[in-house]
């Protein structure tokens, strides 16, 4: 820990989750205290917000959980991003021509098998984090902001308070930077440095967007907190308080990497590639907005090469890129980005503190080739997975805590251990390329690298041993939920899953009602329904419903700003923009059934109510979209009727499924099955 004196006189505060880093990992988990509506803060020590360069891969599986976030998060990276596909495979031959040898298709088969509604993407980190600021200015209306230029000098910790649900035992000094500080000058070398600042470079956006205001130069703050996330990165501050080792190596491979927008005559500089040649192997990302990334490597065992990579410039890498790509030109006018990196490929001896207060997430606990494409999306599943667990806790919603915030480690640590993992199999010890490994490893683990299988394992929230996996064959217990586009049944609205699913805590149990056109599976969907909608003693003696009053809904939202009376006249007091329906419960009952051409003959009013009401005689009366039904429509080509086949339940009998606040499956089983049902969440929510 710091040895730095505390001044006598600083400021004292309180809160109940605190976060260091405003990164990919710091932000998804900031956001979901927004969402919340959690007592919470976000400090970097960085003077501004990263706007060019860092990472540049998306995974469908992240795509699926900004779509849930919603705000616009998805579409807006959907608009910016470039597709990644077609791997091109370069070598020189003996003649000393370059010869294109191999063409890899990077995405697996959506035609035959849907497995994400999203493809792989490249787009800038800085626009995904400006587009999570976005989103969190949104839902706390401008009251949760980075503080920037601020860094933690000291930190304590009082493990008499942890056991303590009111307690706050950790205790940090802040110190607000100058200008200096906060702001390094960038290396020169490209245009604008390593880091762009030209206005005419940056979109709106960034020029318009408001910070949060800043303490004087010196100022120290000393914080109390209840929870405390690191996301400071490979080099964290927060790890070494802890006494972190990192487990691994740092490998002798050294990189210079650039964004450029290229000028040459090579055909394949707008697809993913390597170019292998006695120099080593080049590596080609194709970007947003006509950007190229450009991998050249600088060390080399073969050729007894060795660099010391504070001395390499831009111009060295350029100099070495051009060798790659003879006899075609290489060429630029602008370099947005340029960095030299060594390969570490390192995983922290821990991701989170016994006490089950503080939690590391993203590069503080795995560190690894940035050519791998998963850090940034590891770390943003990371912050997003410890940020829903920690607002539950904060909000008083779970009944063994303890429990609860371990899956945070006993989920995502292995996810770390294994990504790193992958960097040496893709890469190597030494994290050289070799295309031929490459292609053959990609394959592999593809399903890992999408994820699509992470294997988390038994808890409290993944509950395989009560589970009927027969039920549900192509949702595994534990996985996240597999997405399809679906029809609802009273609206003629077509919706992907990730919409019905949103991200705001909830728990959804996922009645595949099967073909209720059958008299006797629809009696089977109103006995189970019924089961769920009726009043119970729970060990209080007092008589609750599953479904409405039995977990009654912890978080608040300030989405909508306070309704301006001189306009609102004659209207209902709580009036919002988007009129939905005020959340009341932890647990949301939607049904997807597989009755074909029923939309007629079946009305929502012939199934059970617990689908379509209790009815608000205040305002929103019944609700109509939480029945929906697999069937293809002429006018949809993803909307195929075959979602029931993908996820192996039969149309008939159907299934029903729990899935988790972050889409991960958390039980599997029959309608019959309600008493497993309600244990499920017995021993999670209170």
């Amino acid at each position: 820990m710091s040895t730095r004196n505390v001044p006598e006189v600083a400021k004292q505060s309180k809160t109940d989750v605190f976060i260091i880093g405003a990164g990919p990992a710091g932000l998804m988990a900031a956001w979901w205290m927004a969402r919340c509506g959690i007592n919470a803060r976000i400090i970097d020590k960085r003077g501004t917000k990263v706007i060019n360069g860092h990472a540049d891969g998306l995974r469908p599986r992240t795509d699926e959980l900004f779509a849930s976030m919603g705000g616009g998060i998805q579409e807006k990276i959907e608009a910016e991003s470039y597709m990644f596909e077609n791997l091109k495979n370069w070598v020189r031959g003996p003649d000393g021509k370059l010869t294109r040898i191999h063409t890899q298709l990077l995405c697996r088969n959506y035609v035959d098998d849907l497995p994400s509604p999203f493809l792989p993407t490249t787009i800038s980190q800085g626009r995904i984090e400006r587009f999570i600021i976005d989103g969190i200015d949104e839902i706390s209306q401008g009251k949760f902001q980075v503080e920037r230029g601020v860094m933690a000098d000291t930190f304590t910790y009082d493990a008499s308070l942890e056991n303590d649900p009111n307690g706050y035992p950790i205790e940090l000094t802040l110190r607000t930077l100058s200008d200096s500080e906060a702001n390094p000058k960038p290396a020169p070398g490209a245009f604008g440095g390593r880091d762009v600042v030209a206005k005419g470079n940056m979109p709106r956006d960034e020029l318009t967007h408001p910070t949060a205001p800043k303490e004087a130069p010196g100022t120290v703050e000393v914080v109390k907190a209840r929870y405390l996330i690191g996301c400071d990165g490979g080099h964290s501050w927060l790890r070494r308080q802890l006494d972190y080792k990192t487990e691994g190596s740092t490998t002798d491979s050294v990189w210079g990497t650039m964004d450029i927008i290229p000028m040459t005559d090579f055909p394949d500089i707008f697809f993913p590639g390597f170019i292998k040649t006695d120099l080593g192997t080049l590596m080609i990302i194709p970007r947003e907005r006509n950007l190229t990334r450009i991998y050249v490597p600088f060390s080399d065992e073969a050729n007894g090469e060795r660099f010391d990579r504070s001395s390499i410039t831009l111009e060295n890498i350029v100099a070495k890129a051009k060798k790659f790509f003879a006899p075609y030109t290489l060429d630029f006018k602008v370099c947005e980005w340029w960095t030299v990196y060594q390969v570490g490929q390192r995983v922290s001896e821990s991701n989170q503190h016994p006490g089950n207060r503080i939690f590391l997430a993203g590069d503080a606990v795995h560190m690894h080739s940035p050519k791998v494409g998963l850090g940034m999306n590891t770390s943003m599943q990371d912050g997003y997975n410890v940020g829903w667990k920690i607002a539950m806790v904060a909000a008083g919603a779970i009944r063994d805590e303890n429990a609860f915030l371990s899956t945070y480690a006993g989920e995502r640590y292995p996810v770390a251990k294994q990504l790193v993992k992958f960097d040496r199999t893709l890469f190597g010890d030494h994290g050289k390329v070799d295309p031929e490994n490459f292609r053959k490893n990609h394959v592999e683990f593809r399903d890992f690298s999408d994820g699509f299988k992470l294997e988390y394992p038994e808890s409290v929230l993944v509950s395989q041993s009560t589970s009927k996996q027969t039920a549900a064959t192509g949702l595994t217990v534990g996985e996240s939920f597999k997405h399809h586009r679906v029809l609802a049944h009273a609206t003629s609205q077509l919706c992907w899953t990730t919409k019905l699913f949103q991200s705001d805590g909830r728990f959804r149990i996922v009645l595949m009602a099967g073909d209720v056109s059958e008299p006797d599976q629809m009696a089977r969907v109103k006995k189970l329904c019924d089961q769920l909608e009726s009043e119970k003693k729970d060990a209080s003696g007092k008589e609750t419903s599953l479904l409405h009053n039995r977990y009654p809904y912890r978080f608040t939202f300030g989405q909508h700003p306070t309704q301006d009376k001189t306009l609102s006249t004659g209207q209902h007091p709580s009036i919002t923009f988007l009129h939905e329906k005020p959340r009341t419960s932890m647990i949301s009952l939607l049904a997807i059934h597989s009755a074909v051409k029923s939309t007629e003959s079946l009305t929502v009013f012939d199934f059970p109510a617990a689908l379509y009401g209790p009815f608000d005689a205040g305002y929103h009366g019944y609700d109509y979209t939480r029945i929906l039904v697999d069937e293809a429509v002429h006018y949809d080509r993803y909307c195929d009727g075959r979602a029931y086949d993908r996820w192996g339940i039969d149309r008939t009998r159907g299934a029903v499924v729990v899935v988790r606040p972050d889409m991960h499956v958390g039980w599997v089983g029959d309608l019959e099955d309600s008493d497993a049902l309600v244990s499920y969440f017995a021993t999670i929510l209170k």
